[in-house]
């Protein structure tokens, strides 16, 4: 039943599919922002769009994002100006602003490179629970060291999700 669903989302137009509202909150990110900015280009899912934050940079992150904003639709990239009080209250703004709409929501770190397929399988695995049930997908990290070689992953954790075990382990850094 689940691959009949995910071949009719599929075969949809792009414009018909999931949409996901991109979270990403910038400060100083001129070195890492347009390998993470590529990284959501390339993505298997193609109906995204891309909230950037910025709060206060100093460097060239600014211009690194309205370069992106010039060259992909307007309708991918919307550059605010966060709260600059941190990085916490600067995705607590997007997330509380109203005028954001989308099916889905995915928070991004400025220096994060996602695999091509990360919209995709969290889509697929939150379209498995049933609507009125809150739900949160996580994944493991990639570690990599400056020049993005591969230095490990992040904790496999073996007990399985719920209040008593965030009190240890803290599934949705991951």
């Amino acid at each position: 039943m689940l691959s009949t669903q995910l071949s009719a989302l599929l075969s949809r137009p792009a414009l018909s599919l999931p949409k996901v509202a991109i979270f990403l909150c910038t400060y100083n990110g001129q070195y890492y922002l347009a390998d993470q900015l590529n990284s959501i280009k390339n993505q298997t899912h193609k109906n995204w769009e891309v909230w950037a934050s910025d709060d206060g940079s100093q460097d060239d992150t600014f211009e690194i994002l309205h370069a992106y904003k010039s060259d992909w639709s307007q309708a991918r990239l919307s550059i605010l100006s966060g709260p600059r009080q941190g990085f916490a209250a600067n995705f607590l703004a997007l997330t509380c602003n109203s005028n954001i709409g989308a099916d889905y929501y995915a928070y991004a770190d400025q220096d994060d490179i996602w695999e091509t397929d990360k919209l995709q399988r969290a889509i697929d695995s939150l379209s498995t629970i049933p609507s009125h049930i809150p739900a949160l997908y996580c994944s493991r990290t990639r570690l990599v060291d400056a020049n993005n070689r591969e230095i490990g992953l992040s904790p496999h954790f073996k007990k399985p999700p719920g209040f008593a075990n965030a009190l240890m382990q803290n599934m949705g850094g991951r």
